[in-house]
């Protein structure tokens, strides 16, 4: 366990590094933004972005998933090379059929202003997937330091391309989608050269009826879960248009730093590390423990990364009718929290092989979060789309972590947790409407009290008692030790 724990938070410290200053370089690009974009526009780039992400999931099949449990699964059956070959061929096929045989044929028939470059944005996400594999591999080999590396310079390649067609071309949006696009063609060939030496063709008809069978159900739960991630904003497009879908991806980019920052990084170092826990020794109690900090410190850090949102935001905004939508950064903060809450939960159904159920899941989720927009929308505007998809996340998550307990059981206590979460998320709701009455100095002193606040009620439900306290400083003494 100790080897294992130690390698966990050194790696996990090298993953945060990388979101951040990916997220961190991107936000710095909201002056171009909002200097050289109208709402409308940003809400046409978002729109673009928004399909493109539909496009990503579908075609991802569920594999990546699998790549992790097979990957790290020793079998005299198969060799690694063979499983990367399958999660990386399998995608670019699936896209490519999609693209062509689905896509294109449909914008023909229902041709936009941007066919063209809709076309050319979800080519290059297609491409995104041998990059992505070939970062999948350096956190599975724990190269955590070249991840960072090329991550950082591939970030930083990817926003010169942006401030070069925005502002050099005066492109616009257009400039936006058309260096995204770019920079995605161009990391097929770093993704390729990662792979390199690390790829073995598969003839192996029962491996891949082996893996396609386990990422079935993931790749239909992916689906569903499109309900969940992108109704928020199609809804808003369809229902009140661009200039207040543009406002509320605004919001949304500053609230997403919470998952850029935190979430992420946290699960990047964790996916690789679970199977070892799981396979290993005493998992019950080591689960136990871990559950308790994941769910105080999720949501003690989203409140924290919702206040320095709000400052983020305030600051780098050049445009004031942009300003309107921060009241709902603390909203969509902790919504994060409750997403990354769900995926944590996520592990009992993956370790006991019951993925099966999770599409119904997300279904249901997101038929939620579709009536819930479909109501809110129009009495709320863009504010209706934070609420509605926070309360389907806490509600998914709810369910998630009462059926997962059941099938990976270990000893926690689940009302406990529950009430903090309410306790986060109601605070999150007030801080969101506090901001519109107070100067921004008051709004970030009340977000730091709730903060001291959720630590005191976290000892009161002895979830923060000083057995796991004893145990979290352990382990980041073991780990400073290496």
């Amino acid at each position: 366990m100790q080897h294992i724990t130690k390698r966990f938070i050194k790696d996990a410290k090298v993953y945060t590094l990388g979101p951040f200053i990916d997220k961190a370089i991107a936000i710095l690009l909201v002056p171009l933004y909002t200097s050289y974009l109208t709402t409308e526009d940003y809400g046409r780039m978002s729109f673009i972005m928004t399909v493109g992400g539909v496009f990503s999931v579908i075609v991802g099949l569920g594999l990546g998933t699998a790549f992790w449990k097979y990957y790290k699964k020793v079998s005299d059956n198969y060799s690694r090379g063979e499983i990367v070959f399958i999660a990386t061929i399998l995608p670019i096929l699936a896209g490519l059929v999609l693209l062509v045989l689905i896509v294109i044929p449909l914008l023909r028939i229902f041709p936009t202003q941007d066919s063209g470059l809709m076309v050319l944005y979800l080519f290059g996400t297609i491409l995104f997937t041998i990059y992505n594999m070939g970062l999948s591999l350096l956190r599975a080999e724990h190269k955590a330091k070249t991840y960072l590396i090329i991550t950082s310079i591939m970030g930083v390649l990817r926003v010169l391309l942006v401030i070069l067609m925005v502002a050099g071309l005066a492109m616009g949006y257009k400039g936006a989608i058309g260096a995204r696009s770019l920079f995605y063609i161009l990391t097929a060939f770093v993704g390729l050269f990662l792979l390199r030496g690390r790829v073995s063709k598969c003839t192996n008809k029962e491996l891949y009826s082996t893996i396609i069978a386990f990422s079935i159900p993931l790749m239909l739960g992916n689906i569903s879960s499109l309900l969940m991630n992108f109704s928020d904003k199609l809804s808003l497009n369809y229902i009140l248009g661009k200039s207040d879908l543009g406002l509320y991806t605004f919001a949304l980019n500053f609230g997403m730093l919470t998952k850029g920052f935190i979430i992420v990084p946290f699960f990047m170092a964790w996916s690789p590390v679970r199977w070892e826990l799981f396979y290993g020794d005493n998992r019950e109690n080591k689960f136990s423990a871990i559950t308790k900090i994941i769910i105080v410190g999720f949501c003690i850090a989203g409140i924290i990364a919702s206040a320095l949102a709000v400052l983020a935001a305030t600051a780098l905004s050049k445009n004031d009718s942009f300003n309107q939508a921060i009241e709902i950064i603390p909203m969509i903060s902790i919504t994060q929290v409750l997403w990354g809450l769900y995926n944590y939960e996520l592990m009992g159904f993956h370790f006991s092989g019951k993925t099966k159920s999770i599409p119904y899941l997300i279904l249901f989720a997101g038929l939620l979060n579709i009536g819930l927009n479909l109501v809110l929308i129009p009495t709320l505007g863009y504010s209706g789309a934070a609420v509605a998809t926070l309360i389907s996340f806490f509600i998914l998550r709810l369910i998630t972590a009462q059926i997962g307990r059941k099938l990976f059981a270990y000893r926690r206590n689940l009302l406990n947790e529950t009430m903090f979460i309410i306790a986060s998320v109601t605070i999150a709701v007030y801080l969101g409407r506090v901001i519109i009455a107070f100067d921004l100095g008051i709004v970030i002193a009340l977000h730091f009290l709730a903060v001291f606040l959720l630590l005191v009620f976290a000892r009161t439900l002895s979830l923060l008692d000083g057995n796991v306290l004893r145990k979290l400083k352990a382990i980041l003494v073991a780990s400073k030790q290496k």
